[in-house]
């Protein structure tokens, strides 16, 4: 989030995503394996770019 400092103006970007494929709700194991995925990867790549802040 960043804040326009010409106006105030409350501005957002996406920085990271994945898409997910294949996920039926039948299937909640894939679901939640698929989540946890992509939850570890973000941590991982958040910590890496951060690792000072960290």
């Amino acid at each position: 989030m960043h804040v326009d400092p010409l106006n105030g103006q409350i501005r957002r970007a996406v920085c990271w995503s994945r898409i997910l494929t294949g996920a039926r709700m039948e299937n909640q194991h894939y679901a939640l394996s698929a989540i946890r995925h992509v939850t570890t990867e973000f941590i991982d790549l958040y910590q890496r770019v951060n690792r000072d802040a960290c």
